[in-house]
């Protein structure tokens, strides 16, 4: 039988050790809190199923993946499934039938040699045998492959003479992201690429001289941004404003500029600073200042001269 005091030695160990576990890991909860947190404030991840002859095959949310096609419209789901459940499907592709957040679908499956694959409102979902890989990997590398950047060339013969270059203040090119992202922050943004304020580099390296016209497309952070190229501050294009909009917990003022550039042969440094920028700890002499949708580069013809006649 144990004594009084050495159960009272056991107990106060038990405790300690429980503590020192606990605080070892509060990290780890705190984390796991906060994640909860972030899934209750997000729009649920949609619902798809899948049926046939009135029997349910599948059912299952389609979670955020971060993975969208080329044009960013349509989300990449994957679904791996057990392979009898596959070859069911695919044999009847033609008879099943589709339901998208509670809502019936006309697409049908496509299928190809290792897959089938459905495009549905903001979707695009794959099903795969749930041992195939290969065939996974081979599907997101594609669909990587093609995604396109915020890089618009209007002119076919201007195109090959240039090459642009994010340089120093250009994010990574990020989203599009779905409203139930887990990233409060990325929620409903979409496909583009941060600008650092004050100040972002632009350079484009041109074969020859000539004029260009740049046109571009972005979401400022304030109403009042003031945005300067190689310090000339810049106007607005003419044409209705669009309102502001909110878009992952930030309200963003959506802008479009355009202005004239003399390229010379070689290497070209475009310098866009900007008047506001949101700095991540107070102080902070730099941030994020806007967010890149589009940038479009077409050929700019030399203004005509006035010609007299004899």
């Amino acid at each position: 039988m144990i004594r009084r005091p050495l159960r009272f030695i056991i107990l106060l160990t038990g405790v300690a050790l429980t503590s020192g576990y606990l605080w070892l890991n509060q990290g780890k909860a705190m984390k796991a809190v906060e994640d909860l947190r972030l899934v209750i404030n997000g729009s649920p991840s949609s619902s798809w199923a899948l049926a046939l002859d009135k029997q349910v095959l599948i059912s299952r949310r389609l979670p955020p993946t971060g993975i969208f096609d080329g044009a960013g419209q349509h989300q990449i789901n994957i679904e791996p499934i057990p392979a009898d459940l596959y070859e069911r499907i695919r044999g009847a592709r033609e008879r099943v039938t589709q339901v998208y957040d509670d809502k019936a679908q006309t697409s049908r499956l496509l299928a190809r040699k290792n897959f089938l694959v459905t495009q549905i409102a903001d979707r695009r979902v794959y099903l795969v045998r749930e041992d195939d890989a290969r065939t996974i990997a081979a599907i997101v590398w594609n669909e990587r492959r093609l995604i396109r950047d915020v890089i618009r060339c209007q002119n076919t013969s201007l195109c090959p003479k240039l090459r642009l270059l994010f340089g120093p203040g250009f994010d990574a090119l990020s989203g599009p992201y779905l409203k139930s992202e887990i990233n409060p922050g990325r929620r409903g943004m979409p496909r583009g690429r941060w600008l650092a304020g004050p100040v972002s580099e632009l350079i484009i390296l041109a074969k020859e001289e000539r004029d260009i016209l740049l046109q571009m497309k972005l979401l400022q952070i304030h109403p009042k941004q003031i945005l300067s190229i190689n310090g000339h501050p810049l106007r607005q294009a003419t044409g209705k404003q669009q309102q502001s909009l909110v878009l992952g917990g930030k309200r963003f003022y959506p802008a479009r500029y355009q202005w004239p550039v003399h390229l010379k042969t070689g290497r070209n440094i475009i310098k866009l600073r900007s008047s506001r920028w949101l700095a991540q700890k107070q102080g902070r002499s730099s941030g994020l200042s806007s967010y890149l949708l589009t940038l479009a580069i077409k050929a700019r013809q030399p203004p005509r001269t006035a010609t007299t006649r004899n």
